[in-house]
């Protein structure tokens, strides 16, 4: 634990807009809608654990974290759809946890005294402020933290709230932003003391090989290894725990500017990917750290908290590698864990998914339908945390900036509002990135104001261009371009983002194709059996109906053929996908299935005397079933 007697809060390179400055357009407002037509806007009625008897209502049901992360999803997409149906269910939720606290300060459900969940409801109010400027919010958060400082020195985290304080440290850190009151930085010490050191953890990561090196499964189960177990591993090899503590370092470099903890953060990532990475952006983890065989399952709550991260640290940053990251796992990663109607969802998704079915597969400790389509298969946490992904992603997308400016962080048809330099600005983005690539930007000012604009550039987009004012401009991958112009009345600003085809390297040296920010992989027919619960809420299994054991061309990109189309309301839909890819393959006979995934993909280069065929490649997040992670051959 680094030492933190020199306390000096800065302001971020980055700042955060609040709630409702940044509105979806386009297709990407399609997608918010779908999620609030399906299982985000309905889970009340069908899912007990949020039910009227939830203990967040005063009820005698559940009472730890599932109210508090499906509100963190849920309050922000109702209130960037301005649905007001929706914005009505999630009002209940915020009057009975505003009342529900103590003279002391306390609040929350009494059968249940876990900071964890609190510190997810924390979260919530934030939002709701940053909407709503309820004046009760402030005085009730100031409350809370003044009954930590007093309680946690006797009373000090342990287990999830332990490994995951960063939540905590997130709104205690805002709302200094807010107030300036010198006791919140004395509580972002104590929790950062109680907290598990993820920075150090990061700096030297200790997981190289899978958890189940570690800690066999098959021991963990009898109870002479259960206690040596948690006090090994203290929850860090848990995915969604490691996704969470990406925030710590650059919560802490906030108030010492030490540089320490962007290294740590720089080495956790890098490490991670080597060790754990898949190719859709993030690491494996079905439950628990597996390795990079591409059969492997990565759990859906991870990827929704990573990307909070992620936003976190593009905000402290402002590495574009970050900005990248975040993009590539909205437009991939969340997509794909969801049928194209948004009413069910996986908890663990493979980059190579031959098979979605009730059956046990290689996962560590997820059991037989955690790569199912339903309701709750296998663990109710992603029912409630998988809400948050898309709305909070367009709620980064623009950021201001230390030199009042703004800054587009990721890209997608959207539109923002907000103060520069006291004048009111609207840009409205029109493109339909991440499926072509162009993008305008139409800047309406009401008087003149001069400020910089910052564009990311990917570092994927090496070519890019930005033209104004009848100039075209180099870019530089891998860097913001800078547009610092007198904005008066309106401007249009038009990015090209050139996406050529890119060949990435994984598992056993197999290869994925990569195109801007969507990874594609092969169509693989699909026969959705029900087996469970009622439509439109059913449990799903999804069977092959085509083959999907294929090696790849190693050919020149010259060699492959995409084809643009017009775009449609779900481009995640794999018949009517708005961009394709067509790739040279042949059959490889000899890669099966074993425990009903595809077997570790073979090493490459494979030698096959098979035929020549070519074959279709969509965008990751259309498929169901997929081969992502492909051997080659000559």
């Amino acid at each position: 634990m680094k030492d933190m007697s020199e306390i000096n809060y800065r302001e971020t390179p980055f700042k955060e807009l609040p709630l409702g400055a940044i509105l979806p357009k386009g297709w990407l407002r399609n997608q918010l809608e779908i999620q609030a037509n399906g299982l985000t806007g309905h889970l009340e009625e069908i899912w007990e654990s949020v039910g009227i008897y939830n203990g967040w209502l005063g009820g005698n049901g559940h009472s730890w974290e599932r109210a508090p992360y499906y509100l963190d999803g849920m309050l922000p997409l109702a209130y960037l759809l301005g649905d007001d149906k929706l914005i009505d269910k999630t009002k209940k939720w915020i009057e009975w946890t505003l009342n529900s606290q103590t003279g002391e300060g306390w609040f929350g459900p009494e059968k249940n005294n876990d900071w964890w969940p609190r510190m997810v409801m924390l979260k919530v109010l934030k939002q709701y402020y940053e909407v709503t400027r309820d004046k009760r919010v402030i005085p009730f958060m100031e409350g809370y933290f003044r009954y930590q400082i007093a309680h946690l020195p006797k009373r000090p985290l342990e287990g999830w709230g332990r490994t995951r304080a960063c939540d905590n440290i997130y709104v205690v850190l805002w709302l200094y932003g807010e107030t300036k009151e010198s006791y919140l930085l004395d509580l972002v010490e104590i929790l950062y003391r109680q907290s598990y050191p993820w920075d150090e953890h990061f700096y030297n990561f200790p997981h190289v090989r899978p958890t189940s090196y570690y800690y066999p499964w098959d021991l963990i189960v009898k109870d002479e290894f259960w206690k040596k177990y948690e006090l090994m591993s203290e929850f860090t090899t848990h995915t969604v725990n490691i996704a969470m503590g990406f925030k710590l370092a650059p919560l802490i470099y906030q108030i010492t500017g030490d540089e320490y903890y962007y290294r740590a953060t720089q080495r956790g990532i890098d490490s991670i990917m080597k060790y754990h990475g898949l190719a859709h952006g993030m690491w494996s983890g079905d439950e628990h750290l597996m390795g990079t065989n591409p059969s492997q399952g990565t759990e859906f709550c991870s990827v929704t908290e990573f990307m909070f991260s992620l936003a976190t640290m593009v905000r402290t940053f402002t590495d574009v590698s970050y900005a990248d990251r975040l993009e590539k796992l909205a437009y991939n990663a969340i997509p794909a864990t969801m049928n194209k109607d948004m009413t069910a969802h996986q908890y663990d998704q493979q980059p190579n998914q031959v098979l979605s079915s009730v059956h046990r597969r290689i996962f560590y400790n997820n059991y037989d339908e955690a790569n199912t389509f339903g309701l709750e298969p296998y663990f109710g946490c992603c029912t409630a945390n998988m809400h948050q992904g898309l709305p909070k992603f367009v709620k980064n997308m623009w950021m201001k900036t230390e030199d009042h400016g703004l800054v587009a962080i990721t890209y997608g048809p959207c539109v923002v509002k907000t103060l520069v330099q006291g004048v009111e600005v609207t840009i409205t983005e029109e493109t339909n990135y991440p499926f072509n690539d162009h993008i305008t930007f139409n800047i309406n000012s009401n008087k003149a104001v001069v400020f910089p604009l910052k564009l990311r550039i990917p570092h994927w987009a090496h070519g890019a261009t930005v033209t104004y004012k009848g100039r075209e401009h180099q870019c530089i991958a891998g860097e913001y371009f800078i547009v610092e112009e007198t904005f008066d009345g309106k401007e249009k600003i038009v990015l090209h983002l050139p996406m050529e085809v890119r060949v990435t390297n994984w598992h056993n040296q197999s290869i994925a194709l990569e195109r801007g920010s969507l990874l594609f992989s092969l169509n693989i027919g699909e026969e959705w059996k029900k087996y469970g619960r009622t439509e439109p809420f059913a449990d799903w299994e999804v069977y092959p109906t085509t083959d999907w054991n294929y090696a790849l061309k190693q050919c020149c990109l010259e060699e492959l053929l995409v084809k643009e189309d017009d775009m449609p309301y779900q481009p995640y839909d794999k018949v009517n996908t708005p961009v394709k890819i067509y790739a040279k393959a042949k059959k490889l006979e000899s890669w099966k299935m074993e425990r009903y995934s595809a077997q570790e993909v073979p090493i490459s280069p494979v030698e096959l005397e098979t035929g020549e065929e070519t074959i279709e490649l969509v965008p990751y997040a259309a498929t169901k079933l997929r081969v992502t992670c492909f051997p080659y051959y000559k």
